[in-house]
């Protein structure tokens, strides 16, 4: 499993955070996290080194502030202080990695501005904003998978809840 919790869309200039997360029992061995940004940018977090945000020379980014792996060490995010076009799009982290002994675990989202429909493949009204997902896979053989997806989200802007309720 593994879970993602955002904010919903935002404009130019606002405050935005999200963490990726394992589930219980599962922890960030290396405290360190990597994420992806739209444009291809590579960011490392150390939370044994503080709060701090890398770029591949190891020079410390402004604007950005990891967020701490909490009590349980299974959760990873980053703050970006004033979010701007470049950071609108498909972003990925990964946890564990170059770990020899156990699996990394990746996870992709999407940071949407507020003005921007959703993607066709997530598949959700407008006005459903996801909070968080968990999700379950597992090898069914012969390079099939089966699993299942829960989702928390919250209803925006929307006056009726027929269309939510029939959902």
């Amino acid at each position: 499993m593994f879970r993602i919790l955002r904010t919903g869309p935002s404009n130019e200039g606002d405050p935005v955070f999200f963490v990726c997360k394992l589930p219980s029992g599962l922890q960030i061995r290396n405290d360190k996290c990597v994420f992806t940004t739209p444009n291809g940018t590579t960011l490392h977090t150390d939370l044994k080194k503080g709060l701090g945000v890398y770029n591949e020379d190891k020079k410390l980014i402004s604007g950005f502030n990891a967020m701490s792996p909490g009590i349980n060490k299974n959760s990873c995010g980053l703050m970006i202080e004033s979010i701007s076009y470049e950071h609108f799009g498909n972003w990925n982290c990964i946890f564990n990695q170059d770990l020899d002994d156990i699996p990394e675990h990746r996870g992709d989202f999407t940071l949407l501005t507020k003005d921007e429909p959703y993607p066709e493949e997530h598949l959700l009204p407008r006005h459903i904003v996801p909070k968080h997902y968990d999700l379950q896979l597992t090898d069914g053989g012969n390079f099939t998978f089966h699993g299942f997806v829960k989702m928390t989200f919250r209803v925006v802007g929307y006056n009726s809840t027929d269309e939510v309720n029939n959902f």
